[in-house]
């Protein structure tokens, strides 16, 4: 669970591919102890749809 809320963790943040992987913790898309670098293809890769999906939720 994400102490202070979503808008807290990510105040100083500017790095899409890891505020992207907070938000789908937080969503519950991946369980609290994984962490970004067994994800991260997910964020990286071309044409990701879960990746692509939550950079635009954050565009939103």
């Amino acid at each position: 669970m994400v102490t202070g809320g979503l808008r807290n963790v990510l105040a100083d943040w500017t790095d899409y591919d890891r505020a992207g992987f907070s938000l789908a913790k937080t969503l519950g898309v991946f369980p609290g102890g994984r962490s970004f670098g067994s994800v991260k293809w997910m964020f990286w890769g071309d044409g990701s749809p879960l990746g692509s999906m939550l950079v635009d939720v954050l565009d939103g």
